[in-house]
């Protein structure tokens, strides 16, 4: 937003001499990918090419100082940028095109543009940001599957495409090998029923309380509290009621438990999505032996058998 920063910082770069004249392309997409997968909402890549992937540790023959050995390909990009969602948009500005990098701005739901001049460039900049500005977001619950590349079909009117999506499930992404995978999954189901069972009934709890198990993400400060207080905050922040760190996601403030000092029932409240009971909701009146799950972290409510 400050333009004048941004002025003076581009006419602080410099052409880069001959030792230093390397394009780690796909390197430098993957990188991108990473930087904005903590972060919500629509998100884009928008590449400036001269049509090369010159790679360090290949033409020099010396390790590249950030990636060593390691060689990035155009589906290493390509599987970052779907995993999270992120649009690769690509710029051609030069006679010379990488067809790799028109493949995977198409498959990740971008284009690629060609621009020879400081005024094409200036129009292929507002050609993408008008295509961000009339696009409609659609939010779809994916099922759980075990094939390697899931699709959905969107259409509109006479128009119709086919994506490959990748769905996030409890162990990781799609296994090769789908039975194996599917039985993993229902042993690890059944250690989760077993530990919720033994948390729940190991003690009878004498007043209301919130515990996190120690599966999932993110880790505590405290793992179980009283719900004393009319309101008990869960959240990022060191004040919080119930902090829990290492959930890159959470929010200082993400969830709310609300005690109803007239009926002495308790409900969670969010600005944000999350699950009670693997069914997502804002608002939900807890009963006993709840499971709450905020961004991977999850909780159990406990309260006396009335």
């Amino acid at each position: 937003k400050d333009i004048m920063a941004v002025e003076e910082a581009l006419k602080r770069i410099t052409k880069p001499d001959k030792k230093e004249s390397y394009t780690e392309l796909y390197y430098a997409i993957t990188r991108a990918a990473d930087d904005l997968s903590r972060y919500r909402g629509r998100k884009a890549v928008i590449l400036l090419s001269d049509g090369e992937n010159y790679p360090y540790f290949k033409k020099s023959g010396k390790p590249n100082p950030e990636t060593g050995t390691a060689l990035y390909k155009p589906e290493n990009s390509l599987d970052r940028l779907i995993e999270d969602g992120i649009t690769l948009y690509g710029i051609n500005f030069s006679l010379k095109k990488d067809p790799s990098l028109s493949r995977i701005s198409v498959e990740s739901g971008g284009t690629v543009f060609d621009a020879l001049t400081g005024t094409e460039l200036s129009g292929v900049y507002q050609s993408i940001q008008n295509r961000i500005k009339e696009e409609y977001r659609v939010t779809i619950a994916a099922p759980l599957t075990f094939l390697g590349a899931p699709k959905v079909r969107a259409e509109y009117g006479t128009f119709h495409d086919t994506k490959t999506y990748y769905a996030r499930s409890l162990a990781g992404k799609p296994a090769d090998h789908p039975v194996t995978f599917a039985l993993i999954l229902l042993l690890l189901t059944i250690v989760i029923w077993i530990l919720l069972v033994k948390i729940r009934f190991e003690k009878a709890s004498e007043k209301p309380e919130i515990s996190m198990i120690p599966l999932g993400a993110g880790k505590p400060l405290q793992r179980t509290i009283a719900l004393d207080s009319p309101k008990t905050v869960i959240g990022a922040a060191q004040g919080a009621d119930f902090t829990i760190t290492g959930i890159p996601d959470l929010k200082e403030s993400h969830a709310t438990i609300v005690k109803n000092e007239k009926t002495g029932t308790f409900t969670v409240v969010s600005d944000f999505e999350i699950r009670v009971n693997n069914n997502l909701t804002k608002k939900r009146d807890l009963k006993p032996g709840d499971v709450i799950n905020i961004e991977g972290a999850t909780i159990i409510f406990d309260a006396p058998e009335k």
